[in-house]
């Protein structure tokens, strides 16, 4: 009997075992996952190519984000003096939309200074100026109350009043759009303030509320309206940046872990090494220059792979070409991805998708035959298409194929020991050998028991 019970405890022992031993290989992947950092997609400076980038750019972050296999590098690398990619989108939209206003063109204004503010706040960590913010819900209010949608207008008023814009903001606006912002000021003033403390780890971080210093924190602040109000909060070299909304008379906490923090913004020195790495590699130039560009970015971006791309508009044959490189900073290589040609915005999420496989399997075995050194002749981007022959025709000359980068087949991921057929069969014979060997011991035992059981009472 006490053999039968040792035997079954063994098997369960053992099946236990083995699925642990199993669960491992997954277990040890999602605890830690590579770091990818995508290099700001660069393009041509033909405006064609600026929108497909942008579209481009946002899509494959997206999927970074999502992708259960990577962990997206957040940080944000500025080039000293320079403003960033989205903040020169979100002004040139400023721009368009007071031309428009300016034109008496009400509704184009409201549709390109939505997308200035939505940039502005979307991207509120890379905003240097919040009169940028109020300059754009005050021509917001201008332009409603010229197409007569008086609440609106009003509406766009109060929140830029909340900001305390200064005269020279003020000036925007027409006399009687003047009028009506003074008139929801006055009533936000009649208005009890509301009250706000900000708590940081570590201490001692520098609070800027709506642009204007305030005392490193911890620190209390209790002149601020009810409404909307921007605070940056930055302590070298990681910074925050929130929206948040003040009720009248109330007092709200904020309390941010810089430490946790992966928006780092480096603007002290001169790092013009992420937009170096995607113009030597827009030329082919993958020599010492372009590693150390690449290296600079990883180390300041905290991640083991920097994906470098660049758009350019190929006119003969009307569509885009994509070209992107992975550089792996542990053994300092670099490889070419496919090259990817897209006729319209609508193809960067499939496009997208298809780049994150392919560098996964660029993370899983770097393809050393095809790591790229020195200098490269890259294919011509504007190639125009073969025109197609008459079937008569037989002698004519065939199109040089264009030159292009060779790739390896792309390899079959390697199957693990513990993962092949054999161990998995074996394993499950295994188991349910002995889940039948287990149930046929305790079955015995049960009818012993039972035999005994009557034996006794009769």
């Amino acid at each position: 009997m006490q053999m039968h019970l040792i035997v079954t405890r063994v098997q369960i022992v053992f099946f236990y075992v083995v699925i642990t031993f199993l669960m491992l290989p997954q277990a040890s992947a999602q605890l830690s996952l590579p770091v990818v950092y995508l290099n700001p997609l660069q393009s041509d400076t033909k405006s064609e190519s600026e929108a497909l980038t942008q579209k481009l750019d946002e899509e494959i972050r997206k999927s970074l984000k999502q992708s259960v296999r990577f962990d997206e590098s957040e940080s944000i690398i500025l080039r000293a003096n320079q403003q960033h990619y989205w903040m020169q989108q979100a002004d040139q939209f400023k721009a368009t939309g007071r031309q428009a206003l300016l034109n008496g063109q009400g509704e184009e204004a409201i549709q390109s200074l939505n997308e200035a503010l939505s940039l502005y706040t979307k991207h509120l960590i890379l905003l240097q100026r919040t009169e940028a913010i109020t300059e754009t819900l005050i021509s917001l209010g201008e332009a409603c109350l010229q197409q007569r949608r008086i609440e609106d207008a009003r509406a766009y008023f109060a929140k830029a009043a909340v900001l305390l814009p200064g005269e020279s903001t003020l000036k925007l606006l027409s006399p009687g759009a003047l009028a009506l912002f003074q008139d929801e000021r006055s009533q936000l003033q009649k208005k009890k303030q509301g009250i706000l403390e900000i708590t940081t780890e570590p201490v001692g971080a520098r609070v800027t509320i709506d642009g204007r210093e305030y005392q490193p924190t911890p620190v209390r602040i209790t002149d601020l309206m009810a409404g909307e109000h921007y605070v940056r909060l930055s302590s070298d070299p990681m910074a925050e940046a929130i929206k948040i909304e003040l009720q009248s008379g109330k007092k709200s906490k904020l309390k941010v872990d810089l430490n946790r923090s992966k928006r780092m913004i480096v603007v002290d020195v001169d790092h013009s090494a992420s937009v170096q790495a995607a113009l030597l590699a827009q030329q082919g130039f993958f020599d010492e220059r372009f590693q150390k560009a690449c290296a600079q970015v990883a180390q300041d971006s905290q991640a083991q792979y920097v994906v470098v791309g660049h758009v350019a508009f190929a006119e003969q044959r009307n569509d885009f070409v994509f070209r992107s490189y992975v550089y792996d900073a542990r053994i300092r290589k670099t490889v070419a991805l496919k090259e990817r040609r897209l006729s319209n915005e609508f193809q960067a999420h499939k496009e997208a998708y298809a780049l994150l496989g392919e560098v996964e399997q660029v993370i899983m075995q770097f393809p050393e035959s095809r790591a790229l050194s020195g200098q490269v002749t890259l294919p011509p981007i504007d190639t125009p298409l073969p025109n197609p022959e008459p079937a008569d025709q037989s002698s004519a000359l065939e199109e040089p194929e264009p030159i292009q980068i060779e790739e390896d087949e792309p390899q079959a991921k390697e199957t693990r020991w513990y993962q092949s057929w054999w161990f998995v069969t074996a394993t499950s014979l295994v188991v349910i050998g002995g889940v039948a060997v287990g149930g046929y011991f305790l079955l015995s035992q049960e009818e012993e028991k039972r035999a005994s059981k009557l034996l006794v009472e009769w």
